[in-house]
């Protein structure tokens, strides 16, 4: 088998294990999906009735926060659901539970990351695909692209919240801190770029790299041009490849829990 078929592998046997522990409890597992759906739904709501009061602001009207919506809501979806143990990686590390996935013939990393599913964050995705068509129509190239701007979004999140859980190689224990910049990052994402000005704006795109997950992705999909798309798609690859490297270096000053860690 080759290399990449032997990660595909791996990645849809840590699905299909993820999946079979959430339907375990199947009530619980389409009640977190179900609440999750409204939870997103309420949200939009309250800008419904913003907007039904201003037309527009600053260009942006309710239609581009449905796209907002969708983008950002997508790619914390796929994040979590695809790469779970990246918002809790700093919490594995500091606890010496990684001494499981360095030992096994694969990438630590990919494995460590895959290996868990956040139940609740396919329904912010399935929200996403359900709105999708519903903003851009049914108009298949747009829809292509907007799959494209959920992969790049769901990379980005996951690179940096690997990037953020591996400072815990160098600080100890630091999920507290981990906890708001992983949240910061999706909160700012959900509001319209332009009420952020000045030396706020910037982090946005470089600190805090919201403005890579739905601010570009909305100006690529309302105004389509190359270059923004270069941009994005070398940014999701930057923040994968700064993700390993951290990582690979962290790695090298890891001391091992002494813990006898299994995975059922």
């Amino acid at each position: 088998m080759s290399t990449a078929g032997k990660y595909l592998s791996l990645f849809f046997t840590n699905m299909r294990l993820n999946i079979a522990s959430a339907m375990e409890y199947r009530f619980s597992f389409w009640s977190q999906v179900l609440f999750m759906i409204l939870n997103d739904a309420l949200l939009l709501f309250f800008w419904w009735v913003f907007f039904a009061n201003f037309h527009a602001v600053r260009g942006w009207e309710f239609s581009h926060i449905l796209l907002l919506y969708a983008l950002s809501c997508g790619s914390y979806g796929l994040a979590c659901t695809f790469a779970g143990n990246s918002l809790r990686l700093g919490e594995i590390i500091a606890k010496g539970e990684l001494d499981f996935y360095l030992l096994l013939p694969v990438d630590p990393l990919f494995n460590l990351l895959t290996a868990r599913m956040e139940v609740h964050a396919l329904g912010d995705l399935v929200f996403a695909l359900i709105l999708a068509p519903l903003t851009l129509g049914w108009n298949p190239p747009g829809l292509a692209m907007f799959l494209v701007m959920l992969i790049c979004g769901g990379l980005v999140l996951t690179g940096f919240w690997t990037m953020v859980g591996c400072l815990s190689f160098f600080w100890g224990h630091n999920q507290g801190f981990a906890s708001v910049v992983q949240e910061a990052v999706v909160m700012f994402a959900m509001y319209p770029d332009h009420i952020f000005t000045g030396i706020v704006r910037s982090l946005l795109f470089t600190i805090i790299p919201a403005g890579f997950v739905t601010y570009l992705p909305v100006s690529l999909l309302r105004d389509f041009s190359w270059l923004k798309l270069a941009v994005l798609l070398a940014v999701a690859l930057g923040f994968t490849l700064a993700a390993r490297g951290l990582f690979a270096l962290g790695a090298r000053k890891y001391e091992s829990g002494n813990l006898m860690v299994t995975r059922l």
